[in-house]
């Protein structure tokens, strides 16, 4: 078989025929390129994250809620939390009652991890605990924040507990120890130590409902005097 020969023409028709199939190639590319990039989904920009606003509360009427409510199943940091977050949407109603709405759907089940200690493993107070996820949803200023959270844990660590009473008191003169601790096991030792006959430690769910509420009134106290404070805050005025 005799092999065609090549002539500049064949060899110049050919080149040039590579050479716009190679450019319609590019081409081709270079739009799908374009196109892929138009195509690609925009990541989002995050958020910022904002506080709720907060609203002054009566810390009084927050103890005795939570005192009135107290759910023994489900220990202190539920009790308080859940109780806290309820009468703030009562008092946010009238501002603004679609956040109002939306505060009360809160997963208030999921502060049960927090029973005795965290899982009941009498470890941090859920006093402790329970304010300083309350106060935390006002303040974002982690500084501040941790400030405030470190006056709470001190007020549990040395204050004759539990200092709050009801409006009713059926028992004046309640019971009173300091703990010299933040962990939920040491306040119930020191409380308990102060008599060891069966009457006071029948009253021990009485200081927990109790102790719980005096807890709240403090972080209640602390988120007062924080947004009291003018416009250095955030959401104040």
């Amino acid at each position: 078989m005799t092999t065609p020969s090549l002539t500049r023409r064949t060899i110049l028709t050919g080149t040039l025929g590579m050479m716009a199939g190679g450019f319609c190639v590019a081409d081709a590319e270079g739009d799908a390129s374009e196109i892929s990039e138009e195509k690609k989904p925009r990541r989002p920009r995050e958020k910022r994250e904002e506080p709720w606003k907060y609203i002054a509360l009566d810390p009084q009427k927050c103890g005795q809620r939570v005192f009135d409510s107290y759910d023994v199943t489900r220990g202190c940091m539920y009790s308080m939390v859940k109780n806290a977050m309820l009468e703030y949407v009562e008092a946010l109603e009238k501002e603004n009652p679609e956040q109002a709405e939306t505060c009360r759907q809160f997963p208030f089940l999921m502060l049960s991890y927090g029973k005795s200690g965290v899982g009941e493993l009498k470890s941090l107070c859920g006093g402790i605990n329970g304010g300083a996820m309350f106060m935390g949803l006002f303040v974002s200023d982690m500084a501040e924040l941790g400030a405030m959270i470190q006056k709470l844990g001190e007020y549990v660590e040395t204050t004759p507990l539990p200092e709050f009473s009801p409006a009713d008191d059926q028992r004046p003169n309640f019971p009173q120890a300091v703990s010299h601790s933040m962990l939920c096991k040491d306040n119930i030792a020191a409380w308990l130590a102060l008599d060891d006959s069966e009457e006071h430690r029948l009253q021990r769910i009485e200081r927990c409902k109790r102790h719980a509420a005096s807890c709240l009134a403090k972080a209640v106290c602390l988120l007062n005097e924080y947004f009291s404070c003018g416009e250095s805050h955030e959401n104040a005025g």
